[in-house]
């Protein structure tokens, strides 16, 4: 299932798909304010008393600002409380680099494309 959003902003895309307890939401575009309310949308039809693995896919991003890194780390946050696994698929780019600055590459549990884990080039 997709959704188109356009907003004030640039247009953000998100898909849903799901196979078994694994939950999967992809995110094509940019990650700001005018996907807020979308994503947790998404995210409310997805995360289920059988999702017992929830993936986000940040690999086409284009951009991600302080308002989609806090839904991140809010969704890391909830679970845990919650106790369902949680991936964020992130390749290299602009959005890897955000999430280097902000120190949220060693909070959030990072996979690259290939399935590696990479380590956390944020100081500590």
């Amino acid at each position: 299932m997709e959704d188109y959003i356009h907003a004030r902003g640039p247009l953000c895309r998100i898909e849903t798909e799901r196979q078994g307890p694994t939950a999967l939401i992809r995110l094509i575009g940019e990650f700001d304010l005018s996907c807020e309310h979308p994503f947790e949308q998404k995210l409310a039809g997805a995360l289920d008393a059988f999702t017992s693995q929830l993936v986000v896919d940040l690999c086409e991003l284009s951009f991600i600002d302080s308002v989609g890194l806090r839904m991140l780390l809010s969704l890391e946050n909830r679970s845990r409380a919650e106790d369902f696994a949680l991936v964020v698929l992130c390749g290299d780019g602009q959005v890897r680099e955000v999430l280097k600055l902000t120190g949220l590459d060693g909070l959030l549990p990072l996979v690259d494309p290939s399935g590696i884990v990479p380590s956390s080039d944020s100081p500590v």
